[in-house]
């Protein structure tokens, strides 16, 4: 089910990949707050040149429901897994999870509850 197409990727503690490289915040954003708001998907397209390069391209929100994002962000294969994020309070926080395109609009799982409590438990059981 597309809804629950995302995993993550676990670093060790004990890397200080955040402090050398940064990072993005995560959030659970309501509806009304991801209704029409800039919104940036980042990742390596496979139709571009030069290979393994990385692309970004922002754009509207164009529709929300409880469990995606859509959006009309230009993206191509390879970029599944990429964040989508908004500009929220200054600063940039992931709302959703690349996934797929269509004829007409690009979609985002969405960051949700549920999916942050996925997460979460991955983040618990790897540091067991």
């Amino acid at each position: 089910m597309r809804t629950h197409d995302y995993g993550a990727v676990l670093l060790p503690e004990e890397m200080p990949y955040g402090a050398e490289l940064g990072y993005f915040s995560v959030g659970v954003l309501a509806d009304h707050e991801l209704a029409n708001p800039l919104l940036t998907v980042a990742g390596y397209p496979a139709d571009k040149e030069p290979p393994f390069s990385l692309w970004s391209h922002v754009r509207r929100v164009i529709d929300v429901t409880s469990e995606t994002l859509a959006y009309d962000v230009d993206t191509a294969g390879g970029q599944s897994g990429a964040p989508a994020w908004i500009e929220w309070k200054t600063e940039p926080v992931v709302v959703g999870i690349h996934t797929n395109g269509s004829a007409t609009n690009n979609s985002a799982t969405r960051i949700t509850n549920s999916v942050m409590a996925s997460m979460d438990l991955w983040l618990q059981e790897a540091r067991r």
